[in-house]
Parts: C-alpha cells; sequence; structure tokens
C-alpha cells in the first residue's frame, strides 16, 4: 500500500480483522483478463472497546465470503460479499449504563421505565450482519487511482442502518518518491424501524413522542458521518523497505464541526 493505513471507515470491520476458517482459491486466464475468486467460511471472536468505556465480548459465527477480481494489464476491478451471525454480550453495559441512561434521558424532568419487552428489543444475538463492495484500481506505473466503496448493515437490530464507505486515492511516482492524496466518505443513521420496535412494547403514554425523540437523539449521537481527507509521501529507501508520512483530517460532517488532524 502507499498509505500508512488503508482508509479507516471503509476497511476498519467494526474491530474485527482477523477469522479462524478455510478459504479457497482459483485464479485462471479468461481471454486477456486474470480473474481470481476467493471463497471464506469461518468465524471471529473479539473483545471491544465501546463509546461508554467499557468491553464488549463479540461473536461472529457462520461466516461466509466471496471475493472476486479481475485485471487486464493497468486495470483491476473487484466486488465482495459477506454474510455473517453476530451476537453482542453487552447485558452488563445495558444494565449497568445504557437502560439508566434512557430512563432518565427526558427533558422537564421527565423518565420513563423500559418494558421487559423493550429491553429485549437491545438484544443482539444471531443477527445478520451483511457486507458488500465494489473497487477499482488503475495504475500505469507512473501514476495510479483507486476507489472503492462498501456497505455494512445489521437486520433486525436496533443498531445503526446500514453504513455506506468510500473513497478514491490517487498518486504518482517519481523515482523512490511516491506523493498521493485520499478522501474518504462514511456515512449512516440511527435505525427508525428499531427505535420504532421499542416504542411499540412501551404501554402507550403522552409521553411516548418525548420517549422516541430522546432513543433518536442517543442513538445518533456515536453514529459517524464523516469526510476524511490525508494527503502523504512514500519514500523507497531500500528494496524491502519504505518510509512513510502522511497527514490526515477528518470532518464530522453531522455536528457540523470543522476538521480535526
Amino acid at each position: 500500500y502507499h498509505w500508512i493505513e488503508p482508509p479507516y471507515h471503509v476497511y476498519n470491520l467494526a474491530g474485527f480483522d482477523s477469522a479462524d476458517g478455510l478459504s479457497v482459491e482459483h485464479q485462471t486466464d479468461i481471454g486477456p483478463w486474470t480473474s481470481r475468486a476467493t471463497a471464506m467460511v469461518g468465524r471471529a471472536n473479539t473483545t471491544l472497546e465501546t463509546s461508554f468505556d467499557s468491553e464488549v465480548e463479540t461473536e461472529v459465527s457462520d461466516i461466509l465470503m466471496v471475493n472476486w477480481s479481475m485485471n487486464y494489464d493497468w486495470f483491476t476491478a473487484r466486488v465482495v460479499y459477506a454474510q455473517s451471525d453476530l451476537t453482542f454480550d453487552f447485558s452488563t453495559l445495558l444494565e449497568g449504563q445504557i437502560f439508566p441512561m434512557l430512563e432518565t434521558a427526558f427533558p422537564l424532568g421527565l423518565s420513563m421505565v423500559l418494558s421487559d419487552a423493550s429491553r429485549q428489543e437491545f438484544a443482539v444475538t444471531d443477527d445478520k450482519v451483511t457486507f458488500g463492495g465494489v473497487g477499482i484500481s488503475i495504475d500505469t506505473g507512473k501514476c495510479f487511482l483507486a476507489a472503492e466503496a462498501t456497505e455494512l448493515g445489521v437486520e433486525d437490530s436496533f443498531l445503526q442502518e446500514p453504513s455506506s464507505q468510500w473513497y478514491i486515492s490517487a498518486g504518482f511516482r517519481v523515482g523512490d518518491f511516491t506523493p498521493y492524496i485520499t478522501y474518504e466518505h462514511v456515512e449512516s443513521d440511527y435505525n427508525e424501524d428499531g427505535v420504532k420496535r421499542i416504542m411499540a412494547d412501551q404501554p402507550a403514554s403522552p409521553l411516548n413522542a418525548f420517549q422516541e425523540a430522546a432513543l433518536k437523539d442517543i442513538m445518533t449521537a456515536n453514529i459517524p458521518e464523516e469526510a476524511v481527507y490525508s494527503v502523504g509521501l512514500r519514500y523507497n529507501f531500500h528494496p524491502s523497505a519504505a518510509f512513510k508520512v502522511e497527514y490526515i483530517a477528518a470532518d464530522n460532517t453531522r455536528d457540523d464541526k470543522k476538521p480535526e488532524a
């Protein structure tokens, strides 16, 4: 890679960077094109850090991924699709922090107690996760351009709506130096259907409208909507080593915050 690290939002799958499983690969020529197809099945377990300064044990099971690329000289196109079942063990976090916060997060000093049925809507147990992406790269030797778009979603969950991410990166090579620029964008929204399912299990009350608005605000607070800009330089000072320097600025477009390095 010309980057120090690939674009974060496109390639970071909630902290999962490896899986245990079995993969098979098939490569062949189709006329002037080279086809490379990979299929993988497996599972993964990890401990995730949350925005509430706590850890959550997470399991991804029944992973199925298919990746196919076609290359012709300086042009490569790629598609990927994956699905799995997701389980979060965050009962301690829900009972200790999230539920108390929800029950007191209403205006005018009002509060509510979530019903048992509403609390069950927060459980994430074998919820189906889907991931899809398309990408292209053009590399003439002197200059290059790469672009990729992905979408990640969890079905039947209170979690955010499917998030969409994409980037475009370009650069050129001058001797041992490769300057480049990258633009990345990520966007998602709160899960309206998930909020409505939670509210449907709440007793009818004049406060329901306040409760739904508060749920929306809380669930929207940590959902990313960012534009990320970066410029960098790679220096190949050795046949098997390179020095890289990069500057990155992120603009939180949801809260209209100014770029931060």
